[in-house]
């Protein structure tokens, strides 16, 4: 197997319980980030990676209504180093690609353009994470929630067998960030806004992204957001949320973070 999106998912997050089940739009939120993954053109493949204490939770139907395999690993549902290894181990997979399953605003275009940018690196990627999945990542100027992160499996085989500590094996990316072995890509001018949010961590998010979704079109891309939200060369006359979503201002307690609070806090999400 060459290029496999492997998409994380329980319903075990703290703080908002069981939101990979919440309803956007009339499907579940894990739904969408399936169905948008899908239309990845550079992905030769999806697969739904879930703890086993997961397996009679609806997660499998749910992927299985979209022709998603499903993969249950054993062990600590924390330790996402491991279920992606183990997931790209058993099916033979050689470059990961890592969506987390709170992000149904995915973009399968963003997607194909990180991975795009991943293969240009001369083989052996090495320890290096090619993304663009989180906020403005060395001022790019991306929102954070619409991409992905790309690893060779070697990379997280490696991470497997020498990472320990437990954040770290939680959140896959803060290694390199750590050691300085990130790479990414500029954000395309028309949908640079890196001031905003698009993955679901709290109830706010989730009214947030309910109501992006309410306004779309069938198969909708960054740019339909955009100017729903009415964003524009960094400026934004709906982009905060309303003063119902969040807190003061409008801007609620995650979505507006700087990138280095983000990937401070980390981003498990599954």
């Amino acid at each position: 197997m060459g290029t496999m999106a492997i998409i994380q998912a329980r319903t075990g997050s703290t703080r908002l319980p069981a939101k990979v089940l919440m309803d956007i739009a009339g499907y579940p939120l894990i739904w969408h980030v399936l169905k948008r993954v899908k239309q990845a053109r550079l992905v030769d493949d999806v697969v739904l990676a879930i703890p086993m204490k997961d397996s009679t939770t609806g997660l499998s139907e749910i992927a299985h209504s979209l022709d998603v395999p499903v993969m249950l690993v054993r062990g600590d549902e924390n330790d996402l180093i491991y279920r992606y290894n183990a997931t790209a181990t058993a099916l033979g997979v050689e470059t990961i690609v890592r969506v987390p399953g709170d992000n149904p605003c995915v973009d399968p275009d963003e997607i194909d353009r990180i991975i795009r940018h991943y293969r240009t690196f001369i083989a052996p990627i090495g320890q290096w994470l090619t993304t663009n999945l989180d906020r403005n990542v060395q001022g790019n100027g991306y929102p954070a929630g619409l991409g992905a992160e790309v690893y060779d499996s070697w990379f997280m085989h490696w991470m497997d067998l020498n990472v320990e500590d437990k954040e770290l094996r939680e959140h896959p990316h803060k290694w390199a960030f750590k050691h300085g072995r990130v790479r990414t890509i500029r954000c395309p001018e028309e949908l640079q806004a890196p001031e905003l949010d698009f993955s679901v961590n709290t109830q706010a998010d989730l009214d947030y992204i309910r109501d992006i979704h309410e306004h779309m079109p069938t198969n909708f891309r960054t740019k339909d957001i955009l100017d729903y939200l009415g964003v524009a060369n960094g400026t934004s006359t709906r982009s905060e949320r309303p003063e119902q979503y969040g807190t003061a201002n409008g801007r609620g307690d995650a979505r507006y973070r700087h990138y280095d609070d983000a990937e401070k806090a980390g981003r498990s999400s599954g």
